[in-house]
């Protein structure tokens, strides 16, 4: 281990930071590694980061418009049975405004018994751009994604997991049946590893094209501005690096400019961003 990684592994020790596991991987090669980096564990909303790789191999291949409204994509039998002034405000939502989190008015998550008629509910205000993070702008993403490459689950593992060799993985669905896209994954530290190398090398894995690098570039450019950091097509940014983010402190950091990765994994509920402050201090600076 380098010196710094050293040093993270003994403030993670020190401090009793529930962290299941963390990979260094520079240059395409694994340099260092700490604890249990092969075992599924929760992802969160790094899910997000994953379903917006789905949507680029399906923008690649033409048959998904980021500029068309979400009621293109949504199943009829649902869009029949909103009101004609809902359908109007959702005709104004596009895909890219659900996954750069620009829509106001969605509350943090869907409920009930039909997670897409609560979403489609929603008293949203599509006039008004601003940054307002939701689990429902993710979850319509993933739904409407469905009516154009079938179940959404099927098509992740088919088209992005296992062409990276991951095989061992679980995620779920929601109440309708759709995969819910915004969280509930559960996959290992080394294969959320594989996916950061996936963007990192501009969409090739392996010398095998998986997304274009015109797609990586309009996933990781800053849409939206928070008071921290930027966001871009379901997918956080900072001046440093593009990462997936789920809210226990998962992560995943691609840095371009040094052609690294660093994932993690951890269960630190209520975390207030110490161990992420601690890792872009010592291995991303």
């Amino acid at each position: 281990m380098n010196d710094n990684f050293n040093l993270l592994v003994d403030r993670i020790k020190s401090n009793g930071w529930n962290v299941h596991g963390i990979e260094l991987i520079s240059e395409g090669e694994l340099v260092d590694s700490y604890g249990d980096t092969k075992s599924l564990y929760p992802l969160y909303s790094a899910t997000k980061t994953i379903l917006a790789l789905a949507v680029g191999i399906a923008w690649d291949r033409g048959v998904f418009n980021l500029d068309e409204a979400v009621t293109k994509y949504i199943p009829a039998s649902f869009i029949e049975g909103m009101s004609e002034c809902q359908k109007k405000l959702f005709d104004k939502v596009t895909i890219r405004r659900l996954m750069t989190m620009s829509v106001k008015g969605f509350a943090f998550r869907p409920e009930g018994d039909s997670y897409l008629k609560f979403a489609l509910a929603s008293l949203i205000d599509p006039d008004v751009d601003c940054f307002e993070y939701s689990n429902i702008s993710a979850y319509l993403v993933g739904v409407a994604l469905t009516s154009v490459v079938g179940d959404v689950g099927e098509f992740i593992e088919k088209e992005l997991l296992l062409p990276l060799g991951i095989t061992s993985y679980n995620y779920e669905r929601c109440p309708d049946g759709f995969f819910y896209g915004a969280s509930k994954m559960f996959m290992s530290v080394s294969d959320l590893s594989k996916l950061g190398l996936l963007v990192s090398n501009h969409g090739i894995y392996d010398g095998k094209r998986i997304l274009s690098e015109e797609y990586i570039q309009e996933m990781t450019r800053v849409y939206r501005r928070t008071e921290h950091n930027g966001y871009g097509l379901l997918t956080w940014i900072n001046d440093k690096c593009c990462y997936f983010k789920g809210k226990n402190e998962q992560r995943c950091f691609i840095l371009f400019s040094e052609n690294k990765v660093i994932s993690y994994l951890s269960e630190i509920e209520g975390n207030n961003g110490e161990l992420d402050a601690c890792v872009q201090e010592l291995l991303i600076k």
